[in-house]
């Protein structure tokens, strides 16, 4: 069914289900991240205690509100606070306030809470190294125990992205151990490409530490790549900055276009301001490097797998695939894998389109359901 907009293509809070009762906003921060909620979402209206993600926030929308909340405030804060801070209210108590900052951020984030004498998962989640996309999975699989996401290393620009998923599925596993069972398997559900990480975590359990092999699930684990390693340094800089330009026209004339024709002026209008700024500034990002940080890691995590070689895994793994996947393609990696991993399961197959549809709100609580009958062994 279509979400009923306003005139002015804007979604109507009111026709949303089980948003809590509305609140409008106070003087201060909750006022202008009024204004910038609504505009993100494209709401025509947001209480101070309606949740993100129960309005429909994206992973993608969230990375723009924390760019927008940046430059408004000159302040950074860390994507994942979005789980802890979820409603307008819980977030303006955290405009200035003193982040930790100038030391790594930790990888491990607190997704979903969950019955406490139930072993936690850990979910490692696609390319962009992000928990964001994972809200909906984590809340439909929380009655199975808490949630928790790994995120890449580099996002909070205060270290370099790593390019190796040995080194990556070290630095996870060393912050997975404090809270893990110490005589209970792991419990690991990796995402396309968080599936490589998973695996490589699976083996270094079994060979380096000696542990009981972890309950392993793959959700559309890609097949090995190219060798092509990806520039580094100076040139892998100079190489992401032309295609960063590229994509941001692509997308501005994309928005351009979409736009009814009596607000393309303002638009475009905007758009001029931008550059004016840029130049006065000489600054391309005028102080905002949090979308180039979110490129380069992808960058880092491409190149990556792009050079992992999968070991060869005796320990139990699930295989899921997503059924809309184009089957060419979806035939080729379960090809591989079956042959690959000695342990492995017949494959499952989950709601979605890809990956990504398959982590959305319309589909995770179908996904959750089956993740749950892997990790009670109802396969």
């Amino acid at each position: 069914m279509a979400i009923d907009t306003t005139a002015s293509s804007r979604v109507r809070r009111q026709l949303l289900p089980g948003l809590a009762p509305y609140a409008g906003a106070n003087a201060g921060p909750e006022q202008w991240l009024s204004t910038l909620w609504r505009d993100t979402l494209g709401m025509d209206e947001v209480g101070i205690d309606d949740d993100f993600f129960a309005l429909g926030g994206t992973s993608m929308q969230a990375a723009r509100l924390f760019d927008a909340i940046e430059q408004r405030c000159g302040q950074r804060l860390p994507l994942a606070l979005l789980y802890e801070a979820s409603t307008i209210r819980s977030l303006a108590r955290c405009i200035g306030v003193r982040q930790p900052g100038g030391s790594p951020a930790r990888c491990l984030v607190a997704i979903a809470d969950g019955p406490a004498t139930t072993p936690p998962l850990f979910v490692i989640p696609g390319m962009g190294g992000n928990v964001v996309g994972l809200v909906h999975l984590a809340r439909a699989l929380a009655s199975a125990g808490p949630v928790f996401g790994l995120q890449s290393p580099g996002l909070d620009g205060n270290e370099e992205p790593l390019q190796d998923i040995g080194d990556i599925a070290r630095r996870f596993l060393a912050e997975i151990r404090p809270i893990a069972p110490d005589r209970r398997p792991l419990r690991l559900l990796g995402v396309c490409w968080g599936a490589l990480v998973a695996l490589e975590i699976a083996r270094q359990v079994v060979a380096d530490a000696g542990g009981p092999p972890p309950e392993l699930i793959l959700l559309d684990p890609p097949p090995p790549g190219s060798d092509a390693v990806t520039p580094t340094g100076r040139w892998r800089q100079s190489a992401m900055l032309p295609r960063f330009l590229a994509s941001r026209l692509h997308l501005y004339w994309r928005s351009l276009r979409a736009l009814p024709a009596g607000e393309r002026g303002r638009y475009v209008g905007e758009r001029l301001r931008t550059a004016r700024e840029i130049l006065r500034q000489r600054d391309l990002f005028r102080g905002d490097r949090s979308e180039l940080r979110r490129r380069e890691v992808t960058d880092a995590n491409a190149s990556a797998a792009r050079r992992y070689v999968p070991p060869a895994y005796a320990g139990p793994v699930h295989l899921l695939f997503t059924a809309g996947r184009p089957d060419g393609r979806s035939r080729q990696a379960r090809g591989f894998w079956q042959a690959h991993l000695r342990g492995c399961a017949d494959p499952r197959y989950v709601p979605g389109r890809d990956t990504g549809d398959a982590i959305t709100a319309e589909h995770a609580g179908g996904l959750a359901t089956v993740v749950r009958n892997c990790l009670a062994g109802r396969v």
